[in-house]
């Protein structure tokens, strides 16, 4: 990329000083960046989709062109939980919403990424349909 990009920088967790810094550094070395925004949720419910209004916010200044990409620093700043991850990642698609997982080295926007990522929401809605079918 050759253009210089507003990050959205998201974790589903308030990132301490050292943990920050080393993501600012991935991230820069990744992409050109002109500014990086973190989306803390701040939340202990990791299980819960429904309440993360840090992450509907990010959404918002994406669509109006406040940032320009989503960044994550792996898959578990979206949660601890693979179906939530593949819940949030669905989200993403769904809404053509430009991401990269930096410890993955996965881009939505190239075409592997995109194999990638629908194998991850594949694999989390089979995880999340055997739940399911256990407690029923």
């Amino acid at each position: 990329m050759d253009e210089t990009l507003s990050v959205g920088l998201y974790n589903y967790r308030i990132l301490d000083v050292k943990s920050l810094n080393r993501i600012c550094k991935k991230i820069e070395n990744a992409i050109s960046v002109f500014n990086i925004y973190p989306y803390f949720e701040n939340t202990t419910n990791v299980l819960n989709v429904d309440n993360r209004n840090t992450f509907e916010r990010m959404l918002l200044d994406y669509k109006v062109s406040y940032i320009d990409i989503v960044v994550f620093d792996n898959f578990l700043s979206l949660g601890k939980s693979e179906i939530i991850q593949g819940q949030l990642l669905k989200r993403l698609t769904d809404e053509k919403i430009h991401f990269i997982v930096l410890d993955e080295n996965i881009d939505s926007n190239s075409e592997l990424g995109k194999e990638l990522i629908s194998l991850k929401i594949a694999y989390a809605e089979k995880q999340r349909n055997e739940l399911a079918s256990k407690i029923s």
